[in-house]
């Protein structure tokens, strides 16, 4: 049995686990949730992760899914003051040979789809699912997509910085809405993660109601049924959904991560939605390709797991 640590770093949330690889299948055995602000550097996620291994256990390696760019194995988060690098990470948690990865954290999620299965994935539309690229976006505290590919019978996963697309306005209200988003913005163009994102969720329910909440609020009280909030930030998620399409040609499918829809299916599964996907794609191809929905919130750590084991393959 081969055991990893894992960990999601994202804006809001650090999670840290232990899973194994048994019989070619990876799974979560432990876990922890802290603030990422509670983090305040290499020490202290480096006990964090020992605090999950069982007593005299050595594992096999450590992946760290990361909420921002990942270069030459350091990384640093887009939305929190945080800063890795795997060499340092390594003489922190005490074992000189371990292999450390650091990964952008919707890379971990796109090896998440690997794996996801049961109640921790949901069907969004069913399709006709064709090998080749797999895509994989999400809104949380920012917004990510990537793309995966079979390489000579290894996943790879194609990062990006598609959150950072201007986001594409529709004429009429939605114009109206751009100029109080660009000017909550401070007058630049907005990008698809100023609108689908928690601080996007923030904007837009202020800019409907001239109310502001805070993202976690706003979930639990709008976009668990019908709200114009919710019908408004369904319609732009799917907006984005079919750019990614049209950006990847992901025929094998497009999964759905990120923690607002996780903790809030209603809003890739309502009317706004498909009705939103149904106008821009018509009958043409796209129209034929599945959507999934990452249910479970550790989808970063299996995935960051996932990653691990496919490396032993």
């Amino acid at each position: 049995m081969a055991l990893y640590l894992v960990s999601d770093i994202g804006g809001t949330h650090c999670r840290a686990g232990l899973c194994e690889k048994k019989e070619g299948v990876c799974r979560l055995l432990r876990k922890r949730e802290v603030q990422t602000r509670s983090i305040s550097g290499i020490s202290a996620l480096a006990s964090l992760l020992r605090s999950l291994l069982p007593e005299d256990a050595t594992p096999k390696g450590l992946a760290v899914a990361f909420a921002g760019p990942v270069i030459d194995g350091e990384a640093r988060l887009t939305n929190a003051p945080l800063t890795l690098s795997s060499s340092a990470l390594r003489e922190a948690i005490g074992f000189s040979s371990l292999p450390v990865f650091l990964l952008n954290d919707f890379a971990a999620q796109a090896y998440a789809t690997l794996s996801a299965a049961g109640d921790d994935l949901l069907t969004v539309r069913d399709g006709c699912k064709i090998s080749g690229v797999r895509g994989c976006i999400g809104a949380g505290t920012g917004l990510g997509a990537v793309a995966m590919i079979t390489d000579r019978g290894e996943p790879l996963v194609l990062s990006s910085e598609g959150g950072h697309i201007p986001f594409p306005f529709e004429g009429g209200e939605e114009e109206r809405l751009a100029g109080l988003i660009r000017d909550e913005c401070g007058g630049r163009m907005p990008e698809a993660e100023d609108v689908l994102s928690g601080r996007g969720l923030e904007r837009i329910h202020m800019c409907l109601t001239d109310e502001r909440r805070g993202a976690r609020e706003i979930g639990a009280r709008f976009l668990q049924g019908e709200s114009p909030t919710t019908t408004l930030f369904a319609r732009w998620y799917a907006r984005f959904a079919h750019m990614w399409m049209l950006a990847t040609c992901c025929y094998e499918g497009l999964w759905i991560g990120g923690g607002i829809a996780a903790k809030n299916p209603h809003v890739v599964m309502c009317r706004a939605f498909r009705e939103e996907l149904a106008r821009l794609q018509g009958e043409t191809s796209f129209s034929r390709i599945p959507l999934y929905l990452l249910r479970s919130t550790d989808a970063g750590l299996l995935g960051a797991g996932t990653f691990l084991a496919s490396r032993e393959n």
